[in-house]
């Protein structure tokens, strides 16, 4: 079990950064957007964060496996890498047939979102020790970090 605990974080991490790299290569490759496009249709900065947070992260759950702050990290650099993921794959199917277009541009859409509710709620409540801040936490992030298991 250890083992799982240890290797786990790094394995989804490398999938996460995978994820945004794929993804931008779709967008950029057989989806023809140029770097102003990629700037303009937001998808540059989906994949910086899916990359960035996506290896700080996997960095972190593999230096400790238990600690609530790198998994939410990896959450949201997991969030990003579909984003850009569900993005590129929405751009290309317009050029290569690939199925699933309306669902990979909803995700596109929408993944990110999830980040910006737990970035505000429950990471402040529990950086930087990965637990609860308890009555000094910001409003609603309590019920946040509650629902993250203990």
């Amino acid at each position: 079990m250890h083992h799982v605990r240890r290797w786990g974080g790094p394995v989804v991490g490398l999938l996460v950064v995978l994820a945004a790299v794929a993804g931008t290569w779709l967008a950029a490759g057989p989806g023809g957007r140029s770097l102003g496009g990629l700037m303009d249709d937001n998808v540059l900065t989906s994949a910086v964060n899916g990359v960035e947070i996506g290896a700080i992260a996997t960095v972190l759950v593999f230096l400790r496996p238990g600690h609530r702050v790198g998994w939410l990290l990896l959450y949201a650099g997991a969030a990003n890498s579909v984003t850009i993921l569900g993005e590129g794959w929405a751009l290309a199917s317009y050029h290569v047939d690939l199925p699933g277009r309306v669902l990979m541009a909803w995700l596109g859409s929408w993944a990110w979102v999830t980040t910006l509710i737990l970035g505000g709620t429950a990471l402040p409540a529990i950086y930087p020790s990965g637990r609860p801040a308890g009555a000094a936490a910001p409003a609603g992030s309590r019920q946040s970090v509650s629902r993250l298991g203990s």
